[in-house]
């Protein structure tokens, strides 16, 4: 991965940790649903790069949701390169986390 700092032996570290997760991710529905209603220990909200962000979360009312509960919850949103498409899908009509 080129965006993987190689030399943070932290980051690296925390990659390895967590690696299993990383690749064998879980639903995005249940985690809004359930983890992220009942958890309460998440500081941020991060969408990665790529075309994804455009092509398959512009539109998805989950990530709308977890946008939603992220400003509800005044935690941190960052995303990087094509990840602000994603923005738009937290635009229910009714209110939208980010003006346009």
């Amino acid at each position: 991965m080129w965006e993987m700092p190689d030399k943070d032996l932290h980051a690296t570290g925390l990659f390895h940790a967590f690696e299993t997760a990383f690749k064998n991710p879980k639903s995005l529905a249940e985690f809004v649903d359930t983890v992220m209603i009942q958890d309460g220990s998440y500081i941020a909200v991060f969408i990665r790069r790529g075309h994804g962000a455009m092509l398959r979360l512009l539109d998805n009312p989950n990530l709308g949701k977890l946008l939603h509960l992220a400003r509800d919850r005044i935690l941190f949103t960052l995303t990087i390169y094509h990840g602000p498409a994603a923005f738009l899908a937290a635009d229910t009509g009714n209110s939208c986390v980010y003006k346009r």
